[in-house]
């Protein structure tokens, strides 16, 4: 047989603005494509034409009930956030960062992490049992794209800052000259808004 090729639109990623900069500050979206196939149930199942959540490329989900992919994220994400994200806190209170047992914490951690995101993969996964001919797939990165030009949009017009670079669910921003802490505080101000 002929192998299936997946050619949905992936996830925006902003050329460089050429030059040399000082001052960056990288804001990272925690959990991005799992917060997106949460908030839009984006599973193959939840496709229907009566569908009332609507995305730009024409395809809709049904709210409810909730899909088995976001079932199977969401227990991942909670538990992740309930016992291995407490794990690591603990390990480095206990043995300190340099030590094996927060070394395997950190790995546990970043198992289940690597888990979470792994669903949208198998959503774009051509041999997947749940391959739905890239919708569920395209429309994550359909409100990936949203969403981050939005950012974007927002930092550059609204915040005056320059976002000098993007990739999926980061962006790169030039703030005015200032030490580590107060990048960091900049950071935690332009997050907040």
């Amino acid at each position: 047989g002929s192998k299936k090729i997946s050619t949905y639109k992936g996830a925006a990623v902003m050329e460089v603005i050429p030059g040399i900069y000082y001052n960056i500050i990288v804001l990272d979206i925690k959990h991005m494509y799992p917060s997106i196939m949460m908030t839009f149930n984006t599973s193959p199942e939840m496709i229907s034409n009566e569908g009332d959540i609507f995305l730009p490329n024409n395809i809709r989900f049904k709210s409810e009930p909730e899909g088995l992919i976001v079932e199977c994220v969401k227990y991942l994400i909670n538990l992740r956030k309930e016992k291995y994200t407490p794990r690591i806190e603990e390990m480095e209170k206990k043995y300190g960062v340099k030590s094996k047992e927060y070394e395997l914490a950190v790995l546990d951690d970043f198992t289940v992490k690597s888990s979470c995101n792994s669903f949208y993969g198998y959503l774009g996964y051509t041999n997947s049992r749940l391959y739905d001919d890239d919708k569920s797939a395209s429309s994550v990165t359909c409100a990936e794209r949203l969403v981050i030009n939005h950012i974007i949009d927002f930092v550059n017009k609204e915040l005056k800052y320059k976002v000098i670079y993007s990739d999926t669910d980061s962006i790169f921003v030039v703030v005015e000259k200032g030490d580590k802490e107060y990048l960091k505080k900049k950071g935690l101000e332009i997050r907040d808004k």
